[in-house]
């Protein structure tokens, strides 16, 4: 921090003051006693308190479901000691309360095991057993996603009782945040100046156009050119609004003495969120002029608190992306890092100006997407001086002025009558629903004229519209239309997640818009769901003008109240300053943005901040070991070398909060399980015990591999998505068994992955079978012979069958919606109770691996023989089966909950195109998703294209399991 308080600009220090602010508020306002505590670990639990979905309660009645509660004394609760438990079964589970599962397994203990317990039942909580998680709420036990889950997995709960006292002893209350020097230095500062009356201008009050002086160019080092020019736009996002031009000067004597440049803008009309758009142009003097850009500045006209800008800057130049063959670039910078030796031979032309790629099918780069405002941070570059008018302090209506306003304008003209209220209810109603398909880009004039005029209507009853209004370039030339929107904002009906997503993307610049859709995400996600959106939330975090926003604020202060939403936090803001540091970018404004945030974060968890710092300490050393294991080429030798190193620092590493998921605890570490997996990255399989109370009935161990040199942020996109398709799959009331492990980017190319335990890949199966070397592949009921072995009996088969069928349609439709590719058996796993899942996510979005130059994968998801012999329970005619039928219906089900859902989805990847991913980089990209999803169509056309592509997969089928005998082949 050291480094970056030395180079904070006056911006950048109010952005830090800010946070401390949010800090000093959320740490006075979040809970700390009881179950109210902020780092207090409960259970995921649906939003209402509603009865379980009639299959749930159909599987409990057949299956004869329970629940079972543990109890042991006092005494071994405090000593931690779980081997003398006493178990009771709890068969009344449906409408039951956790408090009543309480008293009910206090009575049974009492009278069938004659324990004597004194404490009442009120004194009791449940713990799931062998993790760090309560159960708390006073809401139905199936209202959990613990309780719900393990019943339509065909599972037992299993909870202990324990002693409220003894439990909150870990949680206890923080100390008050303490101030540091700087903010005191910072408000005595303020003090100082307080007393300086400075005169405040209302910008309305200004009678005057936008003006602009160019004075000078400095540090040009290249001057084979004959003269040079400064191109000077007005835009609002990437809306044009004004062009002009200096005159030409040479480059010999860059001056420029031709006056102000008028830009026929009234002051009064300038939107808070237009920006000056600026480049340097070259101009070599040939038969037919050629103009080159020598570098480009974009600039707000109004600073964090809405002040105009005034006066002289200087502003150094950024430079323009090597295939940009335009001469302004109002999108922002994007720096390509690794070039293509093919790419070096074709010159390309810009075809995605918004995203600032290349747009081509099959050349692929890395990017690191900047701030799209503001000089550049690197001051050893072209540079020009300009000057705007001095009108003294100006500052832009704050929203009271502007309704009173927009009350004249209705008082003056009369109250606004809509012109759609003339057309018949009904045609609205078509003009409306037909604009759900429509991308704000594709907008006609005519649309965006009837839409700003039926704006009242949307507000009221298709709120979710608000994108294509905001997106309409007509609002933001006059200060009549955009104060009318911010008045109407104030009205403005509720919106979905997804809406308020997409008002975050780049392409909405507006700080009020954005605020707005900060502030319904605020309020419609609790922190179960918050944490789903975490990640590309702090990536839109770079799509922020200036640090200070209402984005960067409800982060914290939500991070600050829920531990579990903060270690995240924690940990993905870490691995973006890795990332940044790697390529050189570790004192950006991005940069500092996120390191200011981590350090707001820490100073207010400070009772926390000795937990993460081991955790820190520990990826050090892992990351440290990895590098020295990466020289070792014989496997063996290497695992002895990570035992032994890890022997010598056993007490860093053990008996700690897992940095993956915070409701697991890490015991002991167990030397003897960790070892190298021989693999061309060389990961560490790392194991440690598992110390909470009935581990045994979980998981005995923690497993975690931790890698280095692979980038995990990808998989823990897939994940991520993946999540938030399940979250939505079961708000319908369909649990399709995902099991989604935790993968956490800890940094450029290292992290960590959460070992699933319990299952095999698809190829250690068929190892196992000894069918490696078979004429063809594995043959297609040996998937449903290794179900029917690991289950005791026919009932418990039956209930493996059921978990697959489930699982295979979840997986079958999340991995064609994401277009996820290379699909072989080691990356297809299958658990001993008979959930299937995939791993590896190096391919997506419709990505795939070519062999010779022939694209291996042709299906549009994996759907072989092996799996259908497995649904139809063995029965060889399975497309004419039953269970066929059902499976089919059951895709195409969960297909249309995403359908109906597709703009989040959208959204979500539209946000995510600044990571940086390989194989996210291009809108053409976010049209594959689009393409998957339908979005263009209504859910029965949806429907119809979904079947198509269903039997594609079935009669495709071959081509699968010709890719799996060739990597069979390959490890023969």
């Amino acid at each position: 921090m050291t480094e970056i308080e030395v180079n904070l600009s006056s911006d950048e220090m109010s952005y830090r003051m800010d946070l401390y602010k949010v800090s000093e508020q959320a740490v006075s306002s979040r809970g700390v006693v009881g179950y109210s505590h902020y780092a207090f670990p409960e259970d995921v639990s649906s939003e209402l308190d509603t009865d379980i979905p009639p299959q749930v309660k159909s599987k409990i009645q057949m299956a004869d479901l329970y629940i079972e509660l543990w109890y042991r004394s006092r005494e071994d609760e405090l000593a931690n000691i779980d081997t003398n438990c006493v178990c009771v079964k709890i068969r009344k589970v449906i409408g039951v309360h956790a408090s009543d599962a309480i008293a009910n397994a206090i009575k049974e203990l009492m009278q069938q095991h004659k324990l004597f317990i004194k404490e009442a039942a009120s004194s009791f909580l449940l713990q799931i057993a062998g993790r760090r998680c309560f159960l708390t709420k006073d809401i139905r036990l199936t209202s959990f996603e613990y309780v719900r889950s393990s019943f339509e997995n065909y599972r037992i709960p299993k909870f202990i009782l324990r002693r409220k006292d003894i439990v909150m002893k870990d949680f206890t209350e923080p100390p008050p945040i303490t101030k540091p020097g700087w903010v005191r230095a910072y408000e005595s500062r303020l003090d100082r100046t307080d007393g300086v009356a400075v005169k405040e201008c209302s910008l309305w009050k200004v009678d005057d156009n936008l003006k602009l002086r160019i004075h000078s160019a400095s540090h040009l080092s290249i001057l084979d050119f004959d003269k040079i020019y400064v191109k000077a736009s007005l835009y609002h996002g990437i809306d044009l609004i004004a062009n002009r031009e200096s005159a030409c000067v040479s480059p010999s004597n860059p001056r420029w003495s031709d006056g102000w440049i008028d830009f026929d803008v009234h002051l009064k009309d300038l939107a808070p969120s237009v920006q000056l758009c600026l480049s340097l142009v070259a101009v070599k003097q040939k038969k037919k002029e050629e103009y080159s850009g020598i570098g480009w500045v974009n600039i707000r006209l109004f600073d964090c608190d809405e002040k105009l800008i005034q006066g002289k800057f200087m502003l150094y130049l950024w430079p323009f992306p090597k295939y940009c063959t335009e001469l302004l670039y109002p999108s922002g910078q994007v720096t390509l890092l690794c070039l293509t030796e093919k790419l070096q031979l074709r010159i390309i032309r810009l075809l995605n100006l918004l995203s600032g790629i290349v747009n081509t099918k099959d050349i692929r780069i890395f990017t690191v997407i900047r701030l799209s405002v503001g000089s550049n941070d690197n001051h050893d570059t072209v540079r020009i001086e300009v000057e705007f008018e001095d009108y003294g302090c100006v500052e832009f209506p704050d929203i009271d002025s502007m309704c009173e306003y927009v009350e004249k304008l209705d008082a003056y003209g009369g109250k606004l009558r809509l012109q759609a209220l003339s057309s018949p209810a009904n045609s609205m109603k078509e003009f409306l629903d037909s604009l759900r398909f429509v991308d704000a880009e594709y907008l006609t004039d005519k649309q965006m004229e009837h839409l700003w005029e039926a704006r009242e209507l949307v507000a009221q009853y298709k709120p979710d519209l608000l994108p294509l209004i905001a997106h309409c370039p007509l609002i933001w030339t006059r200060r009549d239309e955009f104060s009318r929107l911010y008045e109407l904002l104030k009205r403005w009906g509720k919106i979905q997640p997804e809406t308020a997503l997409m008002l975050l993307d780049c392409k909405y610049p507006d700080i009020r818009i954005r605020e707005f859709a900060v502030d319904s995400l605020d309020n419609v996600l609790d922190n179960d769901r918050l944490q789903l959106y975490i990640l590309p939330l702090i990536q839109v975090l770079k799509f922020e003008p200036y640090g200070s926003c209402a984005l960067s604020r409800m982060l914290l202060k939500r991070a600050l109240c829920n531990n579990r939403i903060g270690h995240i936090l924690f940990w993905l803001l870490r691995a973006e300053l890795g990332q940044l540091s790697e390529v050189g970018q570790d004192l950006t404004k991005i940069y500092k943005r996120f390191a200011l945030m981590i350090e707001a974060y820490c100073r207010a968890n400070y009772t926390h901040l000795n937990s993460m710092l081991r955790q820190v300490d520990m990826v050090v050393r892992l990351t440290n070991l990895s590098k020295i294991i990466k020289t070792m080429k014989d496997n063996e030798c290497a695992t002895k070398h990570l035992q032994k190193e890890l022997a010598s620092c056993v007490e860093i590493m053990q008996n700690m909060i897992s940095p993956l998921d915070v409701s697991n605890s890490l015991g002991a570490l167990n030397i003897e399980l960790c070892k190298v997996i021989g693999s061309a990255k060389q990961p560490l399989r790392l194991a440690w015990t598992n110390p909470e109370p009935l581990a045994r009935l979980h998981n005995e161990t923690h497993q975690i591999i931790f890698k280095n040199g692979d980038d995990l942020r990808q998989d823990m996109l897939t994940l991520q998505v993946m999540r938030i398709m399940d979250a939505l799959w079961k708000s319908q009331d369909y649990d399709l068994c995902l099991s989604i492990y935790e993968v956490l980017p800890m940094g450029r190319n290292v992290g960590m992955i959460y070992v699933v335990q319990n299952c095999s890949t698809l190829f250690e199966i068929q190892c196992a079978a000894k069918q490696l070397g078979s004429t063809f592949s594995m043959e297609s009921g040996l998937i449903n012979k290794y179900i029917r072995n690991y289950s005791e009996n026919s009932k418990v088969y039956l209930e493996g069958v059921d978990r697959f069928t489930a699982s295979c349609a979840g997986y079958c439709v999340a991995t064609y919606v994401l277009g996820i590719k290379d699909r072989h058996q080691d990356n297809i796993m299958l658990a001993k109770d008979g959930r299937l899942f995939h791993i590896d996510f190096g391919h997506f979005l419709g990505h795939y691996k070519k062999k010779l130059g022939i694209n291996r994968d042709r299906v549009p998801f994996v759907l072989t023989d092996h799996f259908l012999c497995v649904i139809a329970k063995g029965k060889s005619n399975f497309r004419d089966s039953h269970e066929y039928k059902k499976f089919k219906k059951l895709c195409t089900d969960a297909y249309i909950i995403l359908h109906q859902r597709s703009k989040l989805f959208i959204s979500l990847f539209s946000m995510l195109l600044c990571m940086g991913l390989p194989e996210l980089q291009t809108r053409e990209d976010i049209d594959f998703l689009k393409g998957t999803l339908c979005s263009d169509m209504d859910s029965a056309l949806a429907t119809t294209s979904f079947y198509k592509i269903f039997e594609e997969a079935f009669s495709g089928a071959w081509s699968t399991k010709t890719n799996w005998f060739f990597h069979s082949v390959k490890h023969l």
